[in-house]
C-alpha cells in the first residue's frame, strides 16, 4: 500500500521517505518506513561496528533481495546515477 511520504530528522539533515507504508518484510508486516526508524536507532553504532568493512558493491555482481528476487550491482548503479545520488 503506498502512502505519502514523510519526512525524518536524521541528526541535522531531513530524510524524505517516499511509500512509507510499502512492505519490506511482508512476513512481519514490516514496512519501509520502519526500516528507515530502525537504521536511524542503530546509525550511529553501526558506522562504527561497519567502519572498513567492505560493502556490498564488493562481495559479488549478483544480490538476492527481499523475496528472493536477483538484482545487478549495475542496475543499481544505474538507479543511483540517474537519480543523482553519490
Amino acid at each position: 500500500m503506498a502512502t505519502d511520504a514523510v519526512e525524518l530528522g536524521v541528526g541535522d539533515r531531513t530524510v524524505r521517505i517516499s511509500s512509507p507504508g510499502r512492505a519490506y518484510f511482508p512476513a512481519r508486516g514490516e514496512t519501509k518506513l520502519d526500516l528507515a526508524r530502525y537504521y536511524i536507532s542503530v546509525g550511529d553504532g553501526i558506522v562504527r561496528a561497519l567502519r572498513e568493512r567492505p560493502c556490498f558493491a564488493e562481495l559479488g555482481d549478483l544480490h538476492r533481495g527481499i523475496d528472493d528476487r536477483a538484482y545487478s550491482l549495475d542496475a543499481l548503479l544505474e538507479w543511483a546515477e540517474r537519480d543523482g545520488l553519490d
